[in-house]
This record gives structure tokens, sequence and C-alpha cells, in this order.
């Protein structure tokens, strides 16, 4: 009969992983555009459906096409240049701004992080438990 040797156990360091952070700013702002998005493309969509022929209905994108094909340069361009960029240059910040920090990280030998509320209820757990305390919040 064999017997296997198992290897004796070695003290094994885990590095600790990257902390938890909240959802990037970001996230937001790209749902929304990722609706937009998709109106553009179901508007896209519904018209190229009228156009093979298998719905009756007028098309919306070349009547959008006109509209902005008779816009001449005006006083209102400039401005509305300069709002775009500013809403451009806002939001590079936010998607480049570090992510918030949810949690604080214990001194323990694996990687443990509690958040600001479980370090208030642990907090709360240990004044109740020490003589002469009569209520903690």
């Amino acid at each position: 009969m064999t017997t296997l040797e198992t290897p004796a156990p070695q003290h094994v360091s885990l590095r600790p992983g990257p902390a938890p952070v909240a959802a990037a700013g970001a996230s937001k702002i790209a749902v929304v555009l990722a609706l937009v998005l998709a109106a553009v493309g179901v508007v896209a969509v519904r018209d190229a459906v009228i156009g093979l022929g298998w719905a009756s209905g007028s098309t919306w994108l070349p009547a959008v096409a006109d509209i902005v094909d008779g816009v001449t340069p005006g006083g209102w361009l400039i401005p509305a240049g300069v709002a775009l960029a500013v809403v451009g240059l806002a939001l590079m910040v936010v998607a480049l701004s570090p992510r918030r920090r949810t949690v604080v990280a214990v001194r323990a030998e694996t990687p443990v992080y509690l958040t600001v509320d479980g370090i208030a209820k642990l907090a709360t757990a240990r004044a109740r438990d020490v003589a002469g305390v009569v209520d903690a919040r």
C-alpha cells in the first residue's frame, strides 16, 4: 500500500487586495448617455424599417437633417460651443476623479475592511460591555 506524504503546512502571506470604493461618478452620466444612444438607435432602426417598406409612415431622420442643413452660423453658435466645451471638461473631471473610499482597513493578518457604520456598531457594542455604562448609541 502506498501512502502519499502531505507537505508541511506553510505560512502563506496574503497580499491585501484593493480596498472597496464607491461607484465611479461617471457611471451615472454613462447610464444617461447610454439611454440617449439607445433612443437614437431605436429611431434609426425605425427609419430603416420604414425605408425598407416593412412598415408605413414617414421617416424622422431626413426631417432632422433638413433642419440641421438650414442652420447658418449666428451669434448663438460661439456661446453654445463654449458651453459644450465646459460641459465636456466637467465630464472629463468627473470621469478622471478618484473614487471615494467606503471602508477603513483593519489591522489584521488578512485583509479586512469595515464600513464607517460597522465601526460605529462595533464601538457601541464595546461601550455597552463596559461596567457602569447604561446606554450607548
